[in-house]
């Protein structure tokens, strides 16, 4: 089986011609183990071959033009319109995959779909089901109070219609999608029998490409001894939106996490996202994909890397959606102790701010007693800083902080210029403009102090007098100097 994608196009066209070139020396018909596309047998791939498909399909050509293997774009076996569907798609630049000859069968990877196998996909949740022409399309019909849209898949229903063999319970211990979206790039899958937290998680780019991810249930009852029945997948958090879409081109169950990776062609490293450093607004590049506003308008700066504010509400707001611009170097932005959100002042005379904070999954929480001052005579940058720590999300990674800016004078304007989720305090001192409060400290120091939980007794000692000591690498809140335990 031979696969192909459009960024290997060149090197396909490049073997094509090299057989091409051999036609004079091996015999006429070896030309018919070309490769994926090439329905007219010329050596390239072109709008010629979806031409010639569709004459194929049509009676008006027989096999003795085309390559017959080739024809089946899908690699389901039949040779079809969706077969046309496919190779149009590719060669105009969408990602999709074609291929060269029938797919091999596996027992424990469902992939065939049409009318008869996509009734076992049902849409339990705020989802239309539909078959599109690479898998099964789930879009989010709810247009208010979408949360965790999902789907519902039969798998003893597909394994009887497709005479594939029942899986036990073993084999569902990591589940492996390749999904196509432009959802909110979180999907949660639950066992057999949904339970409150019975459940794992996994994140994905939703750049509407297609992406293989790799869902871990060893966590779950999933793994238990009896067969896999049925399986839920929240295929969107509650961050969804109407219209957002999702096509599911492949469920797979495996036993271990080495199978899983060595069917998908991907490694460890690629599952797990290094943690973002200071995030900075991307410049010549659509400002809505990174920072909106249900009651302000934002745009880009003409001068610098950075988001313009105006409203007429007194408490404008900005999403920044961090995880997106982490995305854009292929990394995350994990929970944190710390965050600042760089920005600028115009017009504005007293203004404080407050933060809300949401992780991938959609859940939100709101910073309490926490509200900081903007030093609104400051002409240049400055940063309003926040201590997260004790934030409740419900995933580790996080997608928006959203800043309520209160007090704001319509006259004026706020840029935001970048923020940072971070434990190190210098950096987020860093953004907020404040290096001169940053804590200068040996990163090699070690914790070895010898007077931990040790009693002083001095001459004249008052006993009513009580001191405690923390680490002396740390900087303790203003608020937080409660009793560390060591006297």
């Amino acid at each position: 089986m031979k696969k192909i994608f459009k960024s290997s196009l060149s090197a396909v066209i490049a073997i094509a011609m090299v057989i091409c070139t051999l036609i004079g020396t091996i015999s006429s018909s070896a030309i018919d183990t070309g490769c994926p596309g090439d329905i007219n047998k010329d050596g390239e791939l072109n709008n010629r071959d979806v031409v010639c498909l569709f004459r194929y399909l049509s009676g008006s050509v027989g096999s003795n033009v085309v390559d017959v293997i080739a024809c089946d774009t899908t690699g389901d076996g039949k040779t079809n319109n969706k077969d046309i569907t496919v190779l149009f798609r590719y060669l105009n630049g969408e990602d999709y995959g074609i291929y060269y000859g029938k797919r091999p069968e596996f027992d424990n990877i469902y992939i065939l779909w049409d009318d008869t196998t996509k009734s076992t996909v049902t849409g339990a949740k705020q989802t239309n089901v539909d078959l599109a022409a690479t898998g099964v399309r789930l879009t989010c019909t709810s247009s208010s109070g979408i949360s965790d849209p999902y789907i519902k898949f039969n798998i003893a229903e597909y394994a009887k219609l497709t005479n594939k063999p029942a899986l036990s319970g073993k084999d569902g211990a990591y589940i492996v999608l390749r999904v196509k979206s432009n959802a909110d790039g979180f999907i949660e899958v639950f066992t057999h029998s949904p339970a409150a937290g019975d459940s794992s998680t996994t994140t994905y780019k939703a750049d509407n490409k297609f992406h293989y991810v790799i869902v871990d249930m060893t966590k779950t009852t999933f793994t238990a001894p009896e067969k896999l029945t049925n399986v839920r997948i929240d295929w969107a958090g509650g961050d969804a939106a109407e219209g957002m879409s999702m096509i599911i081109s492949e469920i797979g169950f495996f036993a271990d996490y080495e199978s899983a990776l060595a069917y998908t062609k991907l490694t460890a490293a690629d599952f797990e996202s290094e943690a973002a450093g200071i995030l900075s607004i991307p410049k010549n590049k659509v400002i809505s994909n990174f920072i909106t506003s249900s009651n302000a308008t934002v745009t880009a700066s003409d001068t610098e890397a950075a988001a313009v504010l105006t409203s007429t509400k007194k408490s404008p707001v900005a999403a920044i959606n961090v995880r997106a611009i982490a995305e854009l170097e292929d990394k995350a932005v994990k929970k944190a102790d710390n965050v600042a959100i760089r920005v600028k002042v115009k017009g504005q005379t007293k203004m404080t701010a407050s933060l809300e904070v949401m992780d991938v999954s959609g859940y939100k929480v709101k910073v309490q007693n926490q509200l900081c001052t903007i030093d609104c005579t400051k002409e240049g940058w400055q940063g309003v800083m926040f201590n997260i720590r004790d934030v409740a999300l419900s995933k580790n990674e996080i997608r928006k902080l959203t800043v309520t800016f209160n007090n704001f004078n319509s006259a004026g304007s706020i840029e935001i210029g970048g923020a940072v989720v971070t434990d190190n305090i210098n950096d987020a001192l860093t953004v907020c403009e404040h290096t001169e409060y940053c804590l200068n400290y040996d990163k090699d120091l070690t914790d070895n102090d010898t007077l931990a939980n040790t009693v002083l007794v001095a001459d004249n000692e008052d006993s009513t007098v009580k001191f405690w000591f923390d680490q002396s690498t740390e900087k303790p809140y203003r608020n937080d100097t409660e009793s560390t335990g060591r006297t």
